[in-house]
């Protein structure tokens, strides 16, 4: 007993240091793409500005344009903008017009802006890009310039860039807090370590790793093996960069050194003074493990319930800033006829509703936001319709720009009134509805639609999440709901989300999660019991 109790001891220390180490890079890598998508997010929706109504030819709109971007946003250092035969402005500086001076040669940049590769890539893909720069003419710093280009009746124009020095994303990840004893980096392609790491020795020893090509694939995972050290590698998608975590196998031994003394001593206990009481010892043990077993799916279900709320917040800072930066624009407008003794009361009257409008729609999204992540488990009367009607309005803005329409029959349940967990029904339909969302995504799917069906049989509710992306694979049905560490529908993802929407499901509001159809379409049914109060 006691030598069984010491392997499975130190072999689920082992296996929870290893995914402790993955996770780690998992939130590195989440801290930075969500520190970027706010950034993206900001200069996408500042393109539309610069494009209304041609407002980039006039210098008078860019000068104020970039005076609202530069002073009331900190996401940038600083901001450019090139429209080509026109001008280059950089942080409210004219540095060139090409109308006086077409053949201007930059004499910090040494080079025509117009052959810059973060101009030339961005007018190429005609999308939004992301280029790093060796040394900013302005700054004097390597950056990373997020640009997007401008359009104008869907005809390139210019580009806008937002520029960030590359010491902000490291200064970002050093706030996160983490165990002393384990130690990251970040290095790119060729190895070279681009922060900092305090033993000299080792960072020279993972250099030398990367150059001579000793990162192992281990059962689908890129590690490091330098002496006692265990390293797990991870690609950062957005640059040809690497995550790594590492750690001491001495000090993964130690994290479990207490609980072990405390087990050994405890079987010792038991075996030698009271062997009557091995059956009450092994039912003690036995709900230990269950309680860190819950404990366990508790952690899990939190950081499935942060997942969530990272992807929708994103979403905020469009609905938010959007009409934010629509009331800037007016109000700039209005100003700026008023000052031209321009403005008329039509103008003016037309203007003010437009701005109440804005103001509406910040407001109604705050409160949808707001009643969403209370977590409130009081059984109330409601309309289903409703609750169904405000989870969408929170997914418009990521399914409008990923081109998903949502078919959903209001008319036919609006009747329908529940007697239920309305924060519980949201959750689960929100799991549901992001993976019909990342599997249309996925792939080049023609039919982008999301269709929710919703029938009561008796004292039950079902609602059906119907889409047409790329399917369950049928060797993961079985695993589907059960493993939380297994895949889930979305090819990537981490099958938390089903694991604990149907865990919720079953456990709190009387129902089920059922995988009806696997492929074309792919249909989920959602049940639950329509009075949980009856």
């Amino acid at each position: 007993m006691l030598a069984n109790s010491f392997y499975n001891i130190k072999r689920d220390i082992k296996n929870l240091a290893e995914k402790n180490r993955i996770l780690i890079s998992k939130d590195i890598e989440y801290a930075i793409h969500s520190w970027l998508e706010e950034r993206i997010n900001n200069i996408e929706t500042s393109s539309k500005f610069f494009s209304y109504n041609q407002a980039y030819k006039n210098e008078i709109y860019i000068q104020s344009l970039l005076n609202i971007l530069l002073n009331n946003n900190l996401y940038f250092d600083t901001v450019q903008i090139l429209i080509e035969k026109y001008y280059f402005y950089g942080d409210k500086k004219l540095y060139n017009d090409y109308r006086k001076n077409p053949n201007f040669i930059s004499s910090t940049l040494k080079i025509d802006p117009i052959y810059t590769q973060w101009y030339e890539k961005t007018k190429a893909e005609l999308k939004t890009t992301i280029s790093t720069v060796k040394e900013h003419g302005a700054l004097h710093k390597k950056t990373i310039n997020i640009c997007t280009p401008i359009t104008y009746e869907k005809r390139f124009q210019g580009v806008l860039c937002g520029v960030i020095k590359t010491e902000s994303i490291f200064n970002k990840i050093q706030k996160l807090k983490l165990n002393k004893k384990i130690y990251y980096f970040i290095s790119d392609k060729e190895g070279k370590i681009l922060t900092t790491l305090k033993d000299k020795n080792l960072k020279n020893d993972i250099e030398k790793s990367f150059l001579k090509g000793k990162i192992k694939d281990i059962k689908g995972k890129q590690e490091i093996k330098i002496d006692n050290d265990s390293i797990t590698i991870e690609n950062f998608k957005h640059f040809n960069w690497y995550i790594g975590v590492g750690m001491k196998d001495k000090d993964i031994s130690e994290l479990g050194f207490a609980q072990l003394v405390e087990n050994v001593a405890f079987l010792s206990f038991c075996f030698f003074a009271l062997l009557i009481l091995i059956n009450a010892s092994h039912e003690f043990l036995r709900r230990r493990t269950a309680k860190a077993e819950r404990e366990y799916e508790y952690i899990l279900g939190r950081r499935s319930r942060m997942q969530e709320i990272g992807e929708l917040i994103s979403g905020i800072n469009h609905q938010l800033y959007q009409p934010l930066n629509s009331l800037t624009l007016l109000l700039t407008t209005t100003k700026s006829k008023l000052y031209d003794k321009t403005l008329d009361d039509t103008t003016l009257n037309n203007n003010l509703t437009m701005c109440v409008k804005a103001s509406q729609l910040m407001a109604k999204t705050i409160n949808s936001f707001k009643n969403f992540y209370r977590c409130n488990e009081n059984i109330k009367s409601f309309f289903l319709y409703q609750s169904i009607e405000g989870l969408l309005h929170i997914l418009h803005v990521d399914l409008s720009r990923k081109n998903i329409r949502v078919d959903f029959d209001i008319e036919k349940i609006k009747e329908l009134r529940v007697s239920s967990v309305e924060n519980f029904i949201q959750q689960i339909l929100l799991v549901l509805l992001q993976n019909s969302k990342d599997a249309l995504d996925e792939k080049l799917i023609k039919k982008r639609v999301i269709k929710i069906e919703v029938e009561v049989n008796e004292d039950m509710v079902y609602i059906k999440v119907i889409d047409w992306g790329g399917g369950v694979n049928k060797r993961d049905i079985k695993k589907l709901f059960t493993d939380h560490e297994g895949k889930s529908k979305k090819s990537l993802g981490s099958g938390i989300g089903l694991f604990f929407a149907k865990k919720l499901a079953q456990e709190k509001l009387k129902g089920d999660i059922i995988l009806e159809k696997n492929f074309n379409p792919t249909v989920f049914t959602f049940n639950f019991k329509k009075d949980l109060e009856s």
